[in-house]
């Protein structure tokens, strides 16, 4: 009798590693990290299999459902399939968690919005890559305030 699937929640030093066991076809299981489902999401992304990468950032994600990186991650393709409701909702959803953390979500969310919207999201992204940028070159700092204006 195959056993059946489970799901075990360990901690390392650094994050949360969640291993999901899903029986096989010879009766045996394997044991995937939602670490391992975005890797074959991003190889999926690299051979254009967008529907695959989907699949595989979608169970990453109910492995893991408050990592905001899987959250992008899934946003980004599902704006490439136009499912852009879907995408927007989990761009929302990862800014509430974690909103200074990848400002390229805010310059995607702005892309799905109109007008003051678009605009305060395009400002948020700006505004936070500028904090991560420090620099003595005038030219680099001109093109930041031009952006920031």
């Amino acid at each position: 009798m195959p056993k059946k699937s489970g799901t075990t929640t360990t901690k390392s030093s650094k994050q949360k590693v969640v291993k999901k066991s899903i029986p096989n076809k010879q009766g045996t299981t394997t044991t995937f990290t939602s670490d391992d489902l975005v890797s074959q999401g991003n190889i999926a992304l690299s051979s254009m299999q967008f529907e695959l990468a989907v699949k595989f950032f979608k169970r990453a994600l109910q492995m893991t459902p408050t990592d905001t990186s899987i959250m992008d991650s899934l946003a980004e393709v599902l704006m490439q399939l136009g499912e852009t409701n879907e995408a927007e909702q989990l761009f929302k959803q990862s800014i509430s968690l974690e909103p200074s953390r990848n400002p390229y979500k805010w310059c995607y969310l702005a892309q799905l919005q109109n007008g003051q919207e678009a605009l305060f999201s395009y400002k948020k992204a700006v505004e936070i890559m500028s904090s991560h940028i420090t620099s003595d070159d005038d030219e680099v700092n001109t093109h930041i305030r031009i952006y920031t204006l």
